[in-house]
């Protein structure tokens, strides 16, 4: 431990200097590398000769910029870099949440104590420990971004889990035995016929609901009995699966089958409706589009 608390660490593929001086806490990025490094270990010495002269150990910055001015600027970030499902979840986030508490107050006054007190109060409202916790992490990113643009000089929602309840990762599933899903599949067979072979092949291959739509009839191969996932639809987009990856799934010879069968109903239904071509998704509506979503 250095003198009053300053130290250096690399964290995120950058050297950061952090902070416990008096009881406060900072955190400041940097660079990267083996220039960052350096300049990392120049700024502590400086910092300690502030600290020692009872000075802060960052110039405070001159812009005021409040949090909702800022939020937008945030955001177009988050476009161009997250999911648009990501972009969407961080806008209601900041609308729900974020703005009746701190709308037009500046980044500068927005202190721990504040983000501590808006996470007591969201749990006070009955909101779960995980919804808190995202909130809190989404105003964490905002601050990280607002140091990089040298608005602040501390993230004052760092590390959420200092001050929020411990999470449990153990979830209660409580999901249809065999015989459960099987009166399941028998009766939407019975009452939905058009509908049984996606919940057969929600049920066989454990596809995601966006998967599940966004599946194309050149993801399948009926003679290696698999299936690509390579797409999921949601919120009214086609973006690519959860983990951004796509991967391979097996096919049960009655999903095979069954599949095989639907692929020729379409094709009948196609020259019914004088369509020059099946439409390309496997779970398509009446206009040949994907299934929507509810």
């Amino acid at each position: 431990m250095r003198p009053m608390g300053v130290t250096i660490r690399e964290w995120k593929g950058a050297w950061w200097i952090f902070i416990n001086h008096h009881g406060t806490r900072k955190a400041k990025r940097i660079g990267t590398g083996s220039v960052g490094k350096k300049a990392a270990k120049q700024a502590v010495q400086q910092i300690q000769a502030r600290l020692a002269l009872g000075q802060t150990a960052f110039d405070r910055p001159q812009t005021s910029v409040t949090l909702d001015a800022y939020v937008e600027t945030f955001l177009e970030r988050i476009e161009q870099t997250r999911k648009h499902t990501t972009h969407a979840d961080y806008r209601k986030i900041f609308d729900h949440y974020v703005f009746p508490v701190f709308r037009g107050q500046d980044l500068q006054q927005i202190t721990r104590e504040k983000v501590k007190a808006f996470a007591v109060g969201c749990l006070q409202r009955g909101l779960s420990a995980k919804t808190v916790q995202n909130i809190i992490r989404t105003l964490s990113s905002l601050f990280s971004h607002a140091i990089e643009d040298n608005l602040i000089t501390a993230n004052p929602a760092l590390r959420p889990g200092k001050f929020l309840p411990k999470i449990s990762k153990r979830r209660s599933i409580n999901p249809l035995n065999r015989e459960e899903l099987a009166l399941f599949l028998a009766h939407t067979k019975t009452v939905a016929p058009t509908l049984y072979p996606a919940f057969l092949c929600a049920a066989r291959t454990g596809l995601r609901q966006g998967e599940l739509l966004a599946l194309q009839w050149e993801d399948i191969s009926f003679a290696g009995r698999f299936v690509e996932v390579r797409r999921n639809f949601t919120h009214g987009k086609m973006t690519t699966p959860k983990s951004g990856e796509s991967r391979r799934v097996d096919l049960s010879r009655e999903l095979t089958a069954t599949s095989e069968t639907l692929q020729l109903d379409r094709q009948f239904e196609a020259a019914t409706r004088g369509w020059k071509e099946i439409p390309p998704w496997v779970f398509c509506n009446e206009q040949g589009q994907p299934l929507n979503q509810n």
